[in-house]
């Protein structure tokens, strides 16, 4: 993570790097570049919800890891672990079999996230 300050406040920018000889370059990154996930509000002490993230990382100009969705029910759509588990499963579209999903809440109330990894792409690890 690293520290910005913008317009009197402080923000903590997580993210990370990818590029050539990174986790096998899966994405086929011609250059290493920072793709922010995260930021935390230091003055709140409050990540800012995922809408706000990407809303502050296109403002700066710091590029942004992904959204595959937004406004998505999942509690509502996803109701067994068979089925988290196929959801995880897809595609980069540089054609890789995808490490998994985050998935962030983003509404005002209790930040929250978790990751859904692929077994699709685990198998493919050991090979």
């Amino acid at each position: 993570a690293s520290e910005a300050l913008v317009g009197g406040m402080e923000y903590a920018i997580q993210g990370e790097v990818v590029g050539p000889g990174i986790q096998k370059d899966r994405n086929k990154e011609s250059e290493f570049m920072f793709k922010c996930f995260r930021i935390w509000d230091i003055a709140n002490q409050k990540f800012l919800n995922p809408n706000e993230t990407v809303a502050f990382c296109k403002e700066f100009d710091i590029p942004h890891v992904e959204v595959l969705k937004t406004d998505f029910p999942f509690f509502d759509e996803i109701t067994t672990m068979e089925d988290a588990l196929k959801f995880a499963e897809g595609k980069t579209k540089e054609g890789n079999e995808r490490e998994g999903v985050v998935l962030k809440t983003c509404d005002d109330g209790p930040y929250a996230s978790f990751k859904i990894v692929s077994n699709k792409y685990l198998m493919k690890q050991e090979d």
